[in-house]
C-alpha cells in the first residue's frame, strides 16, 4: 500500500512541476542548456530501458538509468515548486536541504535493511536449486530432453540454465503421491533428467528405484544425502530406450 502512496505523491510532484516548468521554460531551458548534455544522454537511455522492462526481469541494474533520471528531475520539479512559494529564500533552501536528507535517510535504510536481510541468509529454494545443476548444464543442451522435477519449477531452472526454447527442452512438474504414480509420470511425460529435492530423495520407494540403476535406463549423475536438504539428479541414457 505505501508504494502505491508514494508512486502517486511522486505523480502529482512531477506533474506539478512540469506545469511550472512549462510556464517559465524560457528562464529553465537558460539555466539547464549549460548540462544539456547530461540530460540528452539520460533521456537516450530510456528506450532500451523500456525494452528491458518489458523483456527481462525488472532488477534495479537494468533501469538504472530511469531511475536515475526520474531522480534528477524530482529534484528540478521540487525545486520548481518550491521557487514558486512565496516564502523567504533561506525557508526554501532549508525545505531543499530538509527533502534531500528524506531521500538520504530513505535510502540509508534501505542499504542498512539489505545488508541485514543478506545476514539472515534468507531462503531462496528457486536460486539454491539452480546453483545444484549448474555444473552440469552441459546436460541440458540436448534438444531432446524432458526435464522433470518435483520443484514445482521446472521450467524457471531451465529458465535460468539459459535452454529454455520453443523447440527445445521441456519441463516437467512431477506430483508427489505414491511410487507408481512417480514412476508412470517419469514414463508418461517421457522424461529423461530427473531432479528430486527434499523427503522425495529419501523414500524408499525411490532408493529402491535409484537401486535398480543402471538397468532401469537411468543413472545418477550426482546426489547429496544431507538430512536438511537432500537432492538428486539423474539421467536416462538414450541409447538405452
Amino acid at each position: 500500500m505505501w508504494p502505491l502512496i508514494l508512486f502517486a505523491c511522486l505523480g502529482v510532484l512531477w506533474l506539478v512541476g512540469i506545469g511550472i516548468l512549462w510556464q517559465k521554460r524560457r528562464i529553465f531551458f537558460r539555466h539547464v542548456w549549460p548540462g544539456c548534455w547530461s540530460w540528452i544522454a539520460l533521456l537516450c537511455c530510456v528506450p532500451p530501458t523500456m525494452v528491458a522492462i518489458v523483456t527481462q526481469r525488472p532488477r534495479p541494474g537494468y533501469i538504472y538509468p530511469l531511475s536515475l533520471l526520474l531522480m534528477a528531475f524530482t529534484g528540478v520539479a521540487l525545486r520548481a515548486i518550491v521557487s514558486r512559494l512565496r516564502i523567504s529564500v533561506r525557508i526554501r533552501n532549508s525545505l531543499l536541504l530538509l527533502s534531500g536528507l528524506v531521500v538520504m535517510g530513505y535510502e540509508l535504510r534501505a542499504a542498512v535493511g539489505e545488508i541485514r536481510s543478506e545476514d539472515k541468509q534468507i531462503a531462496r529454494p528457486l536460486l539454491g536449486d539452480y546453483r545444484r545443476i549448474e555444473p552440469y548444464d552441459d546436460l541440458f543442451r540436448d534438444q531432446r530432453i524432458v526435464f522433470a522435477s518435483n520443484t514445482s519449477r521446472s521450467a524457471d531452472l531451465l529458465n535460468y540454465l539459459g535452454v529454455r526454447r520453443k523447440e527445445g527442452p521441456r519441463a516437467v512438474n512431477l506430483q508427489e503421491t505414491t511410487v507408481q504414480s512417480f514412476v508412470d509420470q517419469l514414463a508418461t511425460s517421457h522424461a529423461s533428467i530427473l531432479f528430486l529435492r527434499g523427503n522425495a530423495v529419501n523414500r524408499p520407494e525411490i532408493r529402491e528405484w535409484r537401486a535398480s540403476q543402471p538397468d532401469n535406463g537411468w543413472r545418477t549423475v550426482a546426489n547429496s544425502d544431507a538430512l536438511a536438504d537432500p537432492w538428486l539428479l539423474a539421467k536416462r541414457d538414450f541409447e538405452k530406450e
